[in-house]
């Protein structure tokens, strides 16, 4: 297939995803099947360039924007004949390729489409010469270069006393990331971490497993997988993780088959290990899924626990009972919570509980909170573009309800753990304090012992804090937030 139509086909998928509701790696496994004539090497290539693009949205938009002219050029103008012709997505995905190429690239940001491909192709869709694709290329850069340097002037002029709206107008371009997300990030801590936090999420995401301790230890899996002509490397984190350094088809594999690892980011195996369960202990995973933290917990417990694992979506939580059968996990329950409204997601006064969970009974309750999910903006780009600040407000009330309502579960002297896969401070801290105020009946409890009881020492993480923000780069792993009670 040559890059033209390479390029055209990303051009469509992108306009897709970014009109899309749905999961962007579900819709773009839809778009594939529905072109089989696509190879399996030319759609790996469409979706690296087409998920590039998403993560670095408004950079490539403000870049093609100035160097195509499209508020007055014809070629992008709102009819039905340019639509078709995919002029404006097709000018954006060349623009990424282009940044990428030219700013961007290091060791794990590379898109194999050469500057001379992206030339060839943008002479031919929009039919230019030689001189006029030059005169376009020197816009690509300068206007890349004028907006870096406008960025750096703001990042090193910018202190907590002076955070100016304006500035993050600009900032939002240069690190794909709206503005108002910036700001929040910026006020939370300071305007350099709210820019690492940003441009941690123009990197694809790390595969990484979490290995099933109750079947293998780390260093034997790693072995077996290298037997299997598996690259990888053991995680920085969890003490059960490993990294895989290339993309693989895992299903296929024997060790998948038996059970000896589960597919878990870092970050996330650092919920379960906030718990810090006894073997005995009877826990409710009160917003489980698709299980993957039931499951660490249970590896944690030796399988020799109590965990009932609800939610309010059954195609996920009956993921659990397959899953349970090919890690040999036995102590898990799973229990559907009714779901009498369309929304219940966001409204728990529609979810009844069933009468087999008991109040103050649970030694510990873990609450994995339906959140905005911008921790994962690595695998989902769009979650940072379709959140405003009037479903952020939705989603920390719903946040705030779900944990004063499954705290009445446990027991004098239990657990309960908040966390989110989201970056946003009024999703973490300030649920986490808020309950604290309406809740005496709960005390902040330390997580650095639960971590220690692993061998585990977290850089930044003070003797007494109850909460933690693991952010992509300082660690690598998805962007999590963790807060540990501890009723009285």
């Amino acid at each position: 297939m040559k890059i033209i139509s390479i390029l055209g086909h990303c051009a469509e998928l992108y306009r897709i995803l970014v009109k899309s509701t749905n999961p962007s790696d579900d819709t773009a496994s839809k778009f594939f099947r529905q072109k089989k004539y696509i190879g399996s090497s030319e759609r790996r290539l469409i979706s690296e360039v087409v998920f590039t693009t998403l993560r670095i949205k408004l950079l490539s938009e403000y870049c093609a924007e100035a160097a195509f002219n499209m508020s007055d050029s014809s070629l992008f103008l709102k009819d039905k004949d340019n639509k078709a012709k995919l002029f404006r997505e097709f000018a954006v995905v060349a623009t990424s390729c282009f940044i990428f190429n030219n700013f961007l690239n290091n060791d794990s940001l590379k898109i194999p489409i050469s500057n001379e491909d992206i030339s060839s192709s943008l002479s031919e869709k929009f039919s230019l010469n030689d001189e006029q694709i030059r005169l376009l290329l020197q816009k690509l850069d300068a206007s890349f270069r004028n907006l870096n340097e406008n960025s750096i002037d703001i990042i090193s002029t910018t202190t907590e006393h002076n955070l100016d709206d304006s500035n993050f107008d600009l900032l939002s371009k240069r690190y794909s990331t709206p503005d108002w997300i910036m700001e929040s990030w910026a006020r939370k801590s300071n305007i350099k971490r709210a820019v690492a936090v940003a441009e941690s999420f123009f990197e694809p995401a790390h595969l990484t497993m979490r290995t099933n301790s109750l079947l293998i230890n780390r260093k034997s899996l790693i072995e077996t997988l290298s037997a299997e002509g598996i690259k990888c490397r053991a995680g920085s984190l969890s003490p059960d993780s490993i990294i895989l350094e290339q993309r693989v088809n895992l299903n296929n594999l024997e060790s998948y088959k038996r059970g000896l690892y589960e597919v878990q980011d870092e970050g996330s195996q650092m919920i379960a290990l906030a718990v810090s369960p006894g073997k005995d202990w009877s826990i409710l995973d009160a917003c489980a899924g698709a299980g993957g933290k039931s499951l660490h917990l249970a590896t944690l417990q030796k399988d020799k626990g109590e965990i009932i694992a609800t939610d309010i979506e059954y195609q996920r939580l009956r993921q659990i009972r397959f899953r349970c059968h090919r890690a040999c996990i036995r102590s898990i329950k799973t229990m559907l919570l009714n779901k009498e409204e369309k929304h219940s997601r966001y409204n728990i006064s529609s979810i009844s509980p069933p009468e087999q969970l008991r109040t103050n009974y649970f030694d510990a309750v873990l609450v994995d909170a339906p959140c905005s999910g911008i921790g994962t903006s690595r695998r989902a780009p769009m979650s940072k573009y379709k959140l405003n600040p009037r479903l952020l407000e939705k989603l920390c009330a719903n946040q705030l309800k779900i944990l004063n309502h499954y705290s009445h579960f446990v027991r004098s002297g239990g657990i309960l753990v908040y966390s989110t896969c989201s970056l946003m401070p009024q999703e973490n801290e300030i649920v986490a304090e808020k309950f604290l105020a309406d809740n005496t009946d709960f005390e902040p409890d330390s997580l650095s012992p639960a971590y220690l009881r692993y061998g585990i020492q977290i850089p930044g993480l003070d003797d007494n804090s109850y909460h933690f923000t693991f952010y992509p780069h300082e660690f690598g792993c998805d962007g999590f937030f963790v807060a540990r009670f501890k009723r009285k």
